[in-house]
């Protein structure tokens, strides 16, 4: 569990293999963790392997459809797409940062189901950054008229945020 990891000083491997909790919370706590040391990696340009932190991340979250619509209450299906949306966005602006065949379009994958679970759960929060990583994506694949559709939908809604406007701008020139 996450807390084993702090008590027992595990590294970055060990905790790469530890096994998917039991607990709903456990899994949660375990995503949350391995978010935090892929943003490490991410900030220190080490891309391969904070999408590969990323991915293990939402492998933790990742929850069968039929069980979250069946078994968890609205509050827990809530709290999974809490922790997963963020987990996505970052794996899609990794996978735009490597620049790789076929990343783009697993990039877009990733935050157009971020941006759909933010309208379905009022993940507002993190609404503005779908469209922001959904547009880098899609500019990356020529279809400049989506891109700055959801660059402007992402604009509407976080006014004064300084990169969506100069990607505006950069697309726009």
């Amino acid at each position: 569990s996450p807390e084993d990891w702090a008590r027992e000083g595990y590294g970055l491997e060990t905790k790469l293999r530890a096994p998917k909790g039991a607990l709903f919370e456990t899994r949660l706590e375990a995503s949350r963790q391995l978010r935090s040391e892929g943003n490490t990696l991410f900030a220190a340009n080490d891309h391969d392997q904070a999408l590969k932190v990323y991915s293990r991340a939402f492998w933790h979250v990742d929850f069968e459809l039929g069980y979250v619509q069946i078994e968890m209450t609205e509050e827990h299906q809530r709290q999974v797409f809490e922790v997963q949306v963020p987990v996505r966005l970052n794996m899609a602006q990794c996978l735009i940062a490597l620049k790789r065949e076929g990343h783009l379009a697993e990039a877009k994958q990733h935050a157009d189901a971020a941006f759909k679970l933010c309208d379905q759960y009022h993940l507002d929060r993190w609404k503005a950054k779908a469209l922001y990583w959904r547009a880098k994506a899609t500019l990356g694949t020529g279809a400049y008229d989506d891109a700055e559709a959801d660059f402007l939908a992402a604009a509407k809604l976080e006014p004064n945020d300084k990169h969506l406007r100069a990607a505006l701008a950069d697309l726009r020139r």
